[in-house]
């Protein structure tokens, strides 16, 4: 039998490199459209949902999910809107969002709403969900010892183990495109959203463009 010649064997090594080169060619657009996909798609509206004003967070309540609805009623008892944080924390575990802390938060929105038969049933309706939760039954014990004095705003605190922000963070951490959001923000005031405004006032608290964002935020 013939043996290969040498130009015959690079011709094979010169076709086998082409075929590598076309394979990770394609691999790398592939990868490039999924990451581009997941950024655009995925990762901006979970940064944008995290930075979101009131307003805005109403309107991704409206249209979203849960935990769109759970950040929005967080931010609503910050506002001292007991009552539409109630209706919002209700849609929200109406869509399947259920946890202790969310029927706290429903238990804290209609107790500061001055609704005290409400948040009793609130609270049990949570230990029918989570048995024998131990946060559950500290806040339902907690309500029974409220001092008439107290005021409504502070049952919040009293009933909810976990502070507003906490919840919040909880239910918008946002995503790998918070840095970026926040760097933006910083260097173009008139675009910062909300967490990036207050985590700049908190570290710069004498800087003036630090104390004007915050103070929009508000």
């Amino acid at each position: 039998m013939p043996e290969d010649t040498p130009h015959t064997d690079n011709a094979t090594d010169n076709g086998l490199r082409n075929k590598r080169r076309r394979y990770t060619s394609v691999l790398a657009v592939v990868l490039f459209a999924v990451l581009a996909v997941y950024l655009v798609f995925v990762a901006w509206p979970q940064t944008e949902l995290h930075e979101a004003y009131l307003p805005q967070l109403r309107t991704m309540a409206a249209k979203g999910s849960a935990e769109a609805n759970v950040a929005f009623g967080a931010r609503l008892l910050d506002a001292h809107a007991y009552a539409e944080a109630a209706d919002v924390f209700k849609t929200a575990i109406a869509k399947g969002q259920s946890s202790p802390e969310i029927y706290q938060a429903l238990a804290a929105s209609d107790g500061a709403n001055g609704r005290e038969d409400l948040c009793s049933a609130d609270l049990n309706e949570g230990l029918s969900h989570f048995p024998g939760n131990t946060d559950l039954l500290k806040s339902l014990t907690a309500i029974t010892n409220i001092a008439p004095q107290t005021q409504l705003k502070d049952v919040v605190s009293v009933i909810l183990p976990i502070s507003t922000e906490d919840l919040f963070l909880q239910n918008a951490p946002g995503s790998i495109l918070n840095g970026y959001a926040s760097w933006i923000g910083r260097r173009h005031p008139k675009t910062i959203g909300s967490e990036t405004a207050g985590a700049w006032y908190a570290s710069e608290p004498n800087n003036p463009d630090a104390s004007e964002a915050w103070i929009t935020a508000l």
